[in-house]
Formats: C-alpha cells, structure tokens, sequence
C-alpha cells in the first residue's frame, strides 16, 4: 500500500470516529422533575360519576370534558424548568378498573411528554387512588439551553387522587431517571474505533 492510499484511510478513519463522537456528545438526558395537579372525575363501570374510587372504571380530565380546574404545571426543575406553569394535557379517559397503559402520553406539556410502559394502580381507601407507573420522556421540538438534543430518557409518574362528596382533586409528579447517557453506543464506538486503528497498523508497512 502507497503513503497516499495509507494516508486517505487514516484520514477518512480519523473523521468517522470523530464525526460519531460528536454526535455522541450531542445527545443529552431529560433531567429534573415536574409536578402537576388539578381536577378530574371519577366514573364507575356504569358510566356514572361516583366519589368512591374503588368502584372507578375510568378518570376523565380537563380541559376539554368540562372538568375545573385546569391541569398546570406547578412546579419544575432540570429541563422542565421552561414549561413551569403551562397547561398539561392528560390521557383522557383513563382506565384504571384495572390498569391500562393509554395508548399515547400519559402527560404532555411545552414538548414534553411520558408514554407509559407500565402502570399499576391501588386503592388505599374509599377516596384515595394511586397510579404509578414507568416508561419513556421524550422532548418534541424542545431543545437544550447549551445545545445539541434531548435524548429520550427513563422516567416514571406517580399520581395520587382524592375525592369528598363534592370535589375531585389530585396531583401527581415526574422525574427523569437518568443514566450515563448513550453508554452503550459510546462503548460501541470506542471498540469500533480501536478496531480501525488496529486495522491500520498491521497495514502499515514494517521499517526496515
């Protein structure tokens, strides 16, 4: 092999494993966690409202069902400190007589949003409910303060629902449950990269 084929390869070599560690880097984790409340209501297998949540076959949210208050919201931290105090929208109706994961979010505001890929449901007493589940945080058109992407991120949603004779209410939180982002890839690309260099040098001809 001549200097200048040799040198070509190196060249193209060098600028793929960089081109892939910079896009490595661009991809960055959903972090933080955010807080939300509102109304909802409460629906039996009758289709009746019913303030005894454990006769509950499915949740109805607002706005869009009539149901006040609005969901905010209320509280946000790490890269959800941009939608503080903005609507959210929930996955309505609900079921959770049992538990079904909905087939989109679960919540969705500023860009953000959980999908679900388990959710569990539990009656402590008469008035009080608890969802909890885990699954995906992803971010649509939202991008980092310092650049680059989001990346889609674990996460999980617990939810705690109330109800009295008169009023339903209920507040729920989220958190990112982040990890060494892309550590699989980066590996990949490491081995990738030594690989090449490996390559090179038994292709580079021996001083004599």
């Amino acid at each position: 092999m001549n200097r200048m084929k040799q040198k070509s390869i190196i060249t193209i070599a060098g600028v793929c494993v960089l081109g892939s560690l910079s896009f490595t880097a661009s991809a960055v984790p959903i972090t933080g966690k955010l807080n939300m409340s509102g109304g909802y209501e409460a629906i039996d297998s009758l289709g009746v409202v019913d303030t005894d949540l454990t006769k509950a076959d499915y949740l109805l949210f607002g706005p869009d069902n009539g149901i006040a208050p609005t969901i905010v919201n209320t509280s946000s931290t790490g890269s959800f400190a941009a939608v503080a105090g903005m609507q959210v929208t929930m996955a309505s109706p609900l079921q959770v007589g049992p538990a079904v994961i909905p087939d989109g979010p679960i919540w969705s505001v500023g860009g953000f949003s959980l999908t679900l890929s388990s959710l569990v449901a539990s009656v402590d007493i008469t008035h009080t409910l608890v969802l909890k589940g885990v699954g995906t945080l992803h971010a649509d058109g939202v991008l980092p303060v310092d650049g680059g992407t989001y990346d889609d991120t674990l996460g999980s949603w617990t939810a705690t629902f109330n109800s009295s004779s008169t009023t339903f209410s209920w507040n729920s939180s989220s958190a990112a449950t982040t990890t060494v982002p892309d550590a699989g890839s980066t590996l990949m690309l490491l081995g990738s990269a030594l690989g090449a260099l490996a390559t090179l040098a038994q292709l580079r001809p021996a001083r004599s």
